[in-house]
């Protein structure tokens, strides 16, 4: 039996109007089983660093399993243990559903596209 190629999230570091740095993450569309696990970790590894400011890009996220949900939370409370604070950023209906339901859009700001996250994050 083939395994399948987990993939993996891509980070970028923005610096709008000179002002502190905003590390965007780029969520996979698969997270299920393993690949939710993989990646959570490397969600958890772009919790320190020299970005007090994160988008989580869900662009082009289908569904949010529980346990990729967890690693998020895991991540948000990191970063504002830093003094830091984390913004989600087009997520599609489905995953905009998950994040109403489980009122992490109550705790975590959840912008329309990566624009609007990014707008907000120079002000």
């Amino acid at each position: 039996m083939e395994s399948a190629t987990v993939q993996h999230l891509t980070s970028d570091l923005f610096r709008i109007d000179g002002r502190q740095p905003v590390r965007v993450i780029r969520l996979p569309a698969d997270l299920s089983g393993d690949h939710a696990e993989v990646v959570g970790l490397q969600l958890l590894a772009h919790s320190g660093g020299d970005a007090l400011v994160a988008v989580i890009d869900l662009a082009g996220v289908d569904t949010l399993p529980l346990l990729m949900l967890g690693h998020v939370v895991d991540f948000a409370r990191a970063v504002h243990r830093r003094g830091g604070s984390v913004g989600f950023a087009g997520p599609t209906p489905p995953v905009a559903c998950v994040l109403r339901t489980t009122e992490l859009d109550t705790l975590i700001p959840v912008y329309t596209d990566l624009a609007d996250a990014l707008h907000d994050a120079a002000r």
